[in-house]
């Protein structure tokens, strides 16, 4: 800056210097007369000169502050974009590892389920009651050698139900508490088999004689698969009805269930 201003006073300096000798060569040539009007003259010169010089700093330091504005926004963009960068990294990363673990989970439960048949662990996509009619769909399809009718399990012990519609990379699973679907089941703790009457996904309904020995905490397994798939929750009747009405659902809760498996 003082660099700046050196180089803009020296011109103003020689200015003055040649005024002055001009109005020395006058003053002895028209006398005192013309003092007066040259210093006037010399006064508004002046002036002048310093009020240019003045809007000549004043440009300067508003370029300067505009020039140091913009390289403040610059360095902010730069970082936003740095900041991006690293979250998409770290995504990636996360993505990578995330299907190694899948991987590691599929292979843990094939051979921890003591299943005999092929079975392919799968992720839920959609779930009751967000899912149509009540169902699963998972993320498994043809392409992963998947068929209508394989039974679908929990942990490898829990039956949920099977597969009734199979496309390239998805699958739709019917469950034993989908609507109006029917199911065979059986009491673990005394062997009466009752059919079971799926209600909008989350339960089922028994309907049978008050005699028959049901409590409540009964569990039940499927008779096709040979799996736990209910548990008695509530019992209601009426003293005047020769009948009661049985309700129980699945031990587990799909609402936290995110992996399942299909076995032959």
């Amino acid at each position: 800056m003082s660099y700046l201003r050196d180089k803009q006073s020296h011109p103003m300096v020689d200015t003055i210097f040649s005024i002055a000798v001009i109005g020395l060569v006058l003053a002895l040539v028209y006398g005192t007369s013309f003092i007066p009007w040259f210093s006037n003259a010399s006064h508004a010169l002046f002036n002048g000169g310093l009020r240019g010089k003045v809007a000549i700093e004043d440009n300067v330091e508003s370029t300067r502050d505009i020039l140091s504005s913009s390289r403040k926004h610059m360095a902010e963009y730069i970082t936003d974009l740095e900041y991006n960068m690293f979250t998409l990294r770290a995504k990636v990363l996360d993505y990578d590892r995330l299907e190694n673990e899948n991987e590691t989970l599929r292979e843990t439960l094939r051979a921890s389920s003591g299943l005999n048949a092929v079975v392919t662990t799968t992720r839920i996509l959609k779930r009751p009651p967000s899912s149509v009619y009540d169902t699963l769909i998972i993320d498994a399809g043809m392409n992963d050698g998947l068929v209508v009718g394989q039974k679908v399990i929990a942990f490898g012990t829990v039956y949920l139900g099977h597969i009734v519609q199979v496309f390239n990379t998805t699958a739709v699973v019917r469950l034993v508490t989908t609507q109006d679907v029917l199911r065979d089941v059986r009491s673990i703790r005394n062997g009466v088999i009752l059919e079971a009457k799926g209600h909008n996904g989350s339960h089922v309904v028994i309907e049978m004689p008050r005699d028959i020995d049901v409590v409540e905490g009964d569990q039940f397994k499927d008779v096709l698969s040979n799996k736990l798939s209910l548990v008695v929750y509530k019992i209601t009747f009426d003293d005047r009805e020769p009948f009661k009405t049985v309700y129980a659902r699945s031990p587990v809760s799909m609402r936290y269930l995110d992996w399942v498996q299909v076995v032959q």
